[in-house]
């Protein structure tokens, strides 16, 4: 029950960054980044979403300018 619990949890937080993240996308700021964190939230429980994001995370960091 615990487990569950706490999945329901992990995915609910992750999804409102998600969600914030999509709004702040017209806005100048970073909404990718949110969203890539929502999801890194949700990977913690789920790893075909972690792999997912890792994937993801690695083209961004390709294109920063740093």
């Amino acid at each position: 029950m615990a487990d569950l619990l706490r999945k329901t949890f992990v995915l609910a937080l992750g999804s409102i960054f998600v969600v914030l993240g999509i709004l702040l996308l017209p806005l100048p700021g970073p909404g990718i980044l949110v969203i890539l964190l929502g999801l890194g939230i949700v990977g913690t429980e789920f790893p075909s979403v972690r792999r997912w994001t890792a994937r993801k995370w690695q083209q961004v960091r390709a294109k920063l300018p740093i």
